[in-house]
């Protein structure tokens, strides 16, 4: 219990398999069973996330689609924000930066569009 209760100290995130695992690893011979009943028995637990963490918060809202049934058929009538690009800073693509690139693409799309604003995908919040 005590060499449980200093590896549990070294490596908090570490469950009873990967202590059983470090414990036969120095040649003790435990088994996992043996392991998760002392860890209960010393009110030990894995401070790794636990399932379900991803779900979301009950007190936060849902927004409803508000463009579900609405037909987008000219410039300016759904304004958005899609904040999926990921940080492209630094990153070279055939010798100039993917920012450069990526206002160039925003540019040729507004002139496509014959208007100063930027048409992009309208994302849902569900729950």
């Amino acid at each position: 219990m005590r060499r449980i209760d200093t590896i549990h100290l070294t490596w908090s995130f570490y469950g009873s398999r990967k202590v059983a695992l470090e414990l036969r690893k120095e040649g003790n011979l435990i088994n996992l069973k043996r392991v998760q009943r002392l860890m209960r028995l010393m009110g030990l637990e894995s401070l790794a996330p636990k399932p379900d963490t991803s779900k979301p918060a009950p007190e936060h809202p849902v927004y409803p689609y508000l463009s579900r049934n609405r037909a987008i058929s000219r410039p300016n009538q759904v304004w958005a924000a899609d904040i999926s690009v990921p940080q492209i800073s630094g990153v070279k693509d055939e010798g100039r930066s993917l920012a450069v690139g990526l206002q160039e693409q925003i540019a040729n799309h507004r002139k496509r569009l014959g208007s100063k604003a930027l048409v992009v995908s309208v994302a849902e919040k569900v729950p």
